[in-house]
């Protein structure tokens, strides 16, 4: 277990109390209700009276009964736009700003009415990050073993590369109905202020070419360990030009917009902009780079978007066992003989 987890630990555990909050401040037409209320005072009523008042109740009923399903269905629209957000309606951008402004005041709201609830309810999950906080301060820092091989890094490369990683690994379930609606609705959101869309655009792609000048750290181990299959990709592709490095920052905006937009299908926009800020958090300080650093971000983000048809579900499936049979027979199949006579295998 990697030291970084305690960040998913305490995101997982944000996210069941969002959840929870979600729940609570979203909860109406409670048996104390009016409608509720009313029905039950005339059916008290109704024991006293003759038969023909029981027509008028049963009338009145039928008419509580109707408020609360619309009442119900309103809500339910309600709570269905407060988690995927005003992007799967045609809105406009003020419309866009005041809905997640009022809606994030009346989570923080619910939040503090709950402080205590959710204390008791979550206070065994919350106990790992903070004893992860005490062994930083008593190890004097997050690395145990080689101080010097596994320093933590500014490595702002890491989140980009993850996305690329993201891409190659889970396009499939970008082409899905649900993600590319999300998708087309965003664009025609952002597109309804081109400037603003534009000066944005070249603002991240600015921001990304920046983090490839200054921060595409290389360490030793990556070019040091031909048994990976990152020392390839780094030498054969990375390495091979530097334009190479520049050419590929669309590829890395693009994987983090359709990421975002595929998690915004299901998810609340605080869950997704926590996603975010952890992916970056446990990312950004490893200095080398490896596939397995990506794997807990990358199940998550799969796991929480829409569920897949079948049949794309059996495609990747099928997929990922032939990456994952092509990967063992190399590795079985062939070995080659270091310099000093040992025998090595390919891995990742």
């Amino acid at each position: 277990m990697r030291q970084t987890n305690a960040v998913w630990v305490a995101f997982l555990t944000g996210a069941a109390m969002l959840h929870d909050v979600i729940k609570h401040a979203g909860t109406s037409n409670e048996p104390g209700s009016i409608c509720s209320n009313s029905f039950s005072r005339s059916n008290d009523s109704h024991d006293a009276n003759n038969s023909s008042h029981s027509s008028q109740l049963s009338s009145q009923h039928v008419r509580c009964r109707a408020r609360q399903g619309k009442a119900s269905g309103q809500e339910q629209q309600q709570q269905q736009e407060q988690v995927q957000g005003p992007l799967t309606r045609e809105a406009k951008p003020q419309q866009v700003q005041h809905s997640s402004s009022s809606g994030l005041k009346q989570l923080l709201l619910t939040v503090w009415q709950l402080r205590y609830r959710l204390l008791l309810d979550y206070w065994l999950l919350l106990l790992l990050p903070m004893a992860f906080c005490v062994f930083v301060v008593w190890n004097g820092g997050i690395t145990l073993g080689d101080r010097a091989a596994h320093a933590p890094a500014t490595h702002l490369m890491q989140p980009l590369y993850f996305a690329m990683f993201f891409l190659a690994n889970a396009g499939l379930l970008l082409l899905q109905k649900p993600v590319l609606e999300r998708t087309h609705a965003a664009l025609s959101v952002i597109g309804r202020s081109p400037v603003v869309a534009v000066l944005g655009v070249f603002g991240i792609l600015g921001a990304m070419a920046l983090c490839v000048t200054k921060y595409s750290l290389v360490h030793p181990y990556l070019t040091a360990d031909n048994r990976h299959y990152t020392f390839y990709l780094w030498r054969k592709m990375f390495a091979k030009h530097i334009a190479v490095r520049y050419l590929l920052v669309p590829v890395y905006a693009a994987g983090w917009a359709l990421l975002v937009f595929a998690l915004s299908v299901t998810q609340h926009g605080l869950w997704v902009a926590a996603f975010i800020v952890s992916c970056w958090v446990t990312l950004a300080p490893a200095w080398l780079l490896e596939f397995r650093y990506f794997t807990v971000p990358f199940v998550l983000a799969v796991l929480h978007m829409p569920p897949p048809p079948r049949a794309l579900s059996l495609l990747v499936l099928a997929g990922y066992c032939c990456v994952n049979a092509v990967t063992l027979w190399v590795f079985s199949k062939r070995p080659y003989t270091w310099a000093d006579g040992s025998t090595a295998r390919f891995m990742w």
